[in-house]
């Protein structure tokens, strides 16, 4: 899902941060796959579930796990409306619920093509990613 606005950050985090949202915030999460059908006999059936029950959303990183993540590469379209020059280094940063703030830390391997304005790169945690 992507906002064309910062809806994840308040304004008295604007006032402490050094990084402002320029091209929207995208929700990114992981989902558990749905049930299989089964078969019965000539049959083959499926569940009809709710829209609450067959998506069951998977937090990553697991927060009861101790073990080191592997990143998981994503791509992020820049809007046509944020202008960026030769010399601009490319920012991202994944929503920190502890610091309160958008966190860099998460991110790795940012590439940013700017014909195509795709940035490509690898997270160690899914939540709201913006460009900075």
């Amino acid at each position: 899902m992507w906002t064309s606005f910062d809806n994840v950050s308040a304004h008295e985090q604007y006032k402490s941060s050094n990084d402002i949202v320029v091209g929207g915030v995208v929700l990114a999460k992981m989902y558990q796959y749905p049930q299989p059908p089964k078969p019965r006999g000539t049959w083959v059936i499926r569940n009809i579930l709710s829209v609450d029950d067959s998506l069951k959303c998977i937090e990553y990183p697991d927060p009861t796990s101790t073990v080191q993540v592997e990143p998981i590469g994503l791509f992020f379209k820049l809007p046509e409306y944020v202008f960026t020059t030769e010399n601009d280094e490319p920012k991202l940063g994944v929503w920190d619920e502890a610091l309160g703030c958008f966190s860099v830390d998460y991110i790795e391997g940012l590439e940013f093509d700017r014909v195509k304005r795709e940035l490509e790169f690898s997270t160690r945690k899914f939540g709201s990613i913006a460009y900075l």
